[in-house]
């Protein structure tokens, strides 16, 4: 639109973001709520958000800071997950937003531990797909949220996507 106030809330909301939710071990808390307590939780989806609103912010102002950013969190995310099973303690979904920024970022900057990561995750979930129904049963088995299967379909989507095509806007 070449309307400046919209790149200019941007930068001010990231900015934000960056002095009120960013924890010392460089990765996003989840919110603050009315009374100002953080809640502290690490989900994987924040972290692809925050990866994303990076990569948006340097396509729309060419700041070579917001790309070293995206790259910093995408390491120390995925460093952070890849420990102790940690990307199986969060939904899938959740995972599904996570990889889908890293291979968008990976199309402006190729790293190929991205796409290694999200192979070995949806590779292992692959064991939870029930051969009879083709539905994954990720624990607890409590029924068959469309959330999961979305999130299933979506990372398997992303190793079929051709590297270096995915774009930031779809």
């Amino acid at each position: 639109t070449k309307n400046t106030s919209y790149r200019d809330t941007a930068q001010q909301r990231y900015d934000w973001v960056n002095s009120c939710m960013l924890a010392p071990d460089g990765l996003y808390w989840d919110h603050i709520d009315l009374a100002g307590n953080i809640n502290k939780m690490l989900w994987s989806y924040n972290q692809g958000m925050m990866v994303g609103a990076s990569l948006l912010l340097y396509e729309a102002t060419g700041e070579e800071t917001y790309l070293q950013r995206a790259e910093q969190l995408a390491q120390t995310s995925l460093t952070f997950y890849s420990q102790s099973g940690r990307f199986y303690t969060q939904p899938v979904i959740f995972n599904a937003i996570f990889f889908r920024n890293l291979l968008i970022l990976d199309a402006v900057r190729p790293h190929g531990r991205y796409r290694q990561a999200l192979r070995e995750y949806t590779n292992a979930l692959a064991q939870a797909v029930d051969p009879a129904t083709g539905l994954l049963m990720v624990q607890p088995y409590t029924g068959v949220p469309l959330l999961n299967q979305a999130g299933y379909v979506q990372l398997n989507a992303l190793l079929a996507w051709p590297r270096g095509q995915y774009h930031l806007l779809a």
